[in-house]
């Protein structure tokens, strides 16, 4: 199932990402300290990655390939950093990086398992492709570990919001730009084929339902733990 290319990046990103982990918690980097860094690399990764994934234009010169524009979730994130970075609106700020904490403990996890731009060496967008996720994931670790996230019942329902309102918006846009073939959050269809569960052997609507499955309930379990924590403390407080 994994080449040894794919091997050989997993084994350096986990390494990347625990020992980024080990020292941004051993210097007790704050929050917005660790919010600069991760958007400095969150804008050099989209401007790689622009320039080296442009296509020719029917109509002269380049432009970037559809596929690309920063739609997926885990692109998304380079806007919600940007706010977060220069916003004066602390209570927006959390919660921003509360809705980016759980996107960087979930979906970085199936991006480095499921490497749809390829695990080339001697390509510029495999290196792109894993240490932005990688980042990704250090981010979230980081907030999670120096408790510098809420991640209690009313994130839990907050989050749930913000992916249901964007996989509907999702489902628009994938087919208003249908004619270029995009798969925004894979909606219309899995990343590659032959992924069990997460496939279109019995059509697509079971297909959207499994990845619903998978998107709320990945949620849930990350929530879970801080919902219970709440509840308890909720509970001493009463007796």
């Amino acid at each position: 199932m994994f080449s040894v290319n794919h091997l050989i990046l997993l084994l350096i990103c986990a390494s990347l990402i625990i020992v980024s982990t080990i020292l941004s918690v051993k210097y007790k980097l704050s929050s917005r300290k660790a919010a600069v860094i991760f958007t400095v690399i969150c804008v050099i990764s989209e401007i790689t990655k622009d320039m080296v994934r442009m296509v020719p234009s029917e109509f002269g010169g380049y432009i970037l390939d559809p596929l690309d524009i920063p739609l997926h979730l885990c692109s998304m994130v380079v806007f919600a950093m940007l706010f977060i970075v220069f916003t004066k609106k602390e209570g927006t700020r959390e919660k921003l990086i509360s809705a980016v904490t759980v996107i960087g403990l979930v979906a970085p996890i199936f991006a480095l398992l499921i490497p749809t731009m390829g695990v080339a060496f001697d390509k510029v967008i495999t290196y792109q492709y894993f240490a932005y996720h990688s980042a990704l994931m250090w981010f979230a670790l980081h907030h999670i570990i120096t408790g510098q996230v809420e991640l209690g019942t009313r994130a839990y329902k907050r989050n749930l919001g913000y992916l249901s309102v964007v996989i509907l918006l999702m489902l628009y846009i994938n087919s208003a730009l249908s004619v270029y073939g995009v798969n925004y959050y894979f909606l219309r269809k899995p990343p590659v084929d032959g992924i069990p569960i997460l496939n279109l052997n019995h059509g697509w609507y079971c297909y959207f339902a499994v990845l619903l499955l998978i998107a709320y309930g990945s949620v849930t379990l990350i929530h879970a733990p801080f919902m219970i924590r709440e509840k308890k403390k909720t509970e001493e407080k009463q007796t």
